[in-house]
């Protein structure tokens, strides 16, 4: 009897469950229902699979951060000096194809998405993902969580003994680009605009403030250690007045690649980006403003503190950091219309200061303009 008492009221609470996490309306009736077949997806799907022997690739998360929000990929598309190049897998080897109405209308890699009309900015190979999260571990996580005396300790570092901090950042940022970024980077003309606008920004800023240019050999050609590819000096050279900036762009290179990658991150600095800050500062602020209590504030905190800091006793990288304000172009930057779509189901920030509310709204009303159909049913955000 006790036991009846028991699997009667977990029942009622799978019902409970199963009344409030119903099929997304636009989840495609051949997956949730077999009796109503929608055919054009269906074959579209079954001929994908038939013609490459394989299940087509997931982008994960793509509709939004909690788990099975994911979409299932079509094509991968490049466009390169306008001439179009694609793909069905992200391991596949480009082939150069003609241009169709869909297609993207800038440089750059672009995901096409089955039943979505919105293209994903980036290729996002499932090995680069999992390959960077212990340099990212280490760059966003690990100090927060440092013990007291051990996070003194740096404090104490940078404050009485400042060379050997930049020494021992100089060589984690050597460690992240030689055993991470060469093994994951993507070629420069697979990066976004996005992206590039960061770059450019960024070497802009680095000329104006230490006049030293990485996009040329560190090395000059008849030196030893000259590669073409060798724009930042070896650890054991980088000394003297430019040290600062070199430092700068070995933790730059990694970031811009993340950025490209990690959507989260990506369309939260492009969403502080579209408020137009003039420092570093201001930027800041916005994301810590727009974050919710699901999301990542208390990391934004404590690198505005952080920074404070740093920028105060280093005056050259707050005069770095508001070049590359100055130098940034707001309109390359800012998320644009597909980008705010993928956007609109985070219930960890506040994308264009507006609540989850009415974005998840709005998210339902584009869907049924654009006959948006997904081929799986999505888990609705709790």
């Amino acid at each position: 009897m006790q036991d009846e008492g028991k699997r009667s009221r977990i029942e009622r609470k799978r019902q409970a469950w199963l009344a409030k996490h119903v099929p997304s309306p636009h989840a495609a009736p051949w997956l949730t229902d077999e009796g109503i077949p929608n055919e054009e997806l269906k074959l579209k799907f079954l001929s994908h699979k038939a013609r490459t022997g394989h299940t087509p690739d997931k982008v994960w998360g793509v509709f939004g951060e909690q788990s099975g929000r994911d979409g299932w990929i079509e094509q991968i598309i490049k466009r390169q000096d306008g001439i179009f190049y694609a793909k069905d897998y992200s391991t596949d080897l480009w082939k150069k194809t003609e241009k169709e109405d869909w297609f993207p209308d800038r440089d750059g890699v672009f995901i096409k998405l089955y039943g979505c009309s919105y293209l994903f900015k980036g290729s996002v190979p499932e090995a680069s993902v999992h390959g960077i999260e212990m340099a990212k571990i280490l760059l966003f996580q690990i100090t927060p969580m440092l013990p007291f005396f051990t996070f003194l300790g740096l404090g104490f570092d940078f404050l009485f003994r400042r060379q050997r901090f930049w020494t021992f950042m100089d060589w984690l940022g050597s460690q992240i680009n030689h055993r991470c970024l060469r093994h994951y980077d993507i070629p420069t003309e697979e990066y976004n605009v996005f992206a590039k606008e960061l770059s450019k920004a960024f070497v802009l800023a680095l000329y104006k403030v230490w006049n030293i240019d990485i996009t040329r050999p560190y090395y000059d050609t008849d030196h030893p250690n000259f590669r073409p590819d060798q724009e930042l000096p070896h650890l054991g050279h980088n000394f003297g007045k430019n040290r600062l900036g070199y430092i700068l762009a070995r933790f730059w290179t990694f970031m811009v690649f993340f950025l490209q990658q990690d959507f989260a991150y990506r369309s939260r600095i492009q969403d502080a980006l579209g408020t137009k800050p003039k420092n570093l500062e201001q930027f800041l602020k916005v994301l810590i403003e727009r974050e919710t209590k699901f999301g990542v504030g208390h990391k934004w905190k404590f690198l505005l503190r952080a920074i404070r800091a740093i920028l105060w006793l280093e005056p050259k990288l707050r005069e770095a950091t508001d070049a590359f304000f100055h130098f940034v172009d707001f309109e390359k930057v800012s998320q644009d219309e597909a980008d705010r779509y993928f956007s609109l189901m985070y219930k960890s920030y506040n994308f264009q200061g507006i609540k989850k509310e009415e974005r998840f709204a709005l998210w339902d009303k584009i869907n049924e303009e654009k006959k948006h159909v997904f081929l799986f049913s999505l888990p609705d955000v709790v």
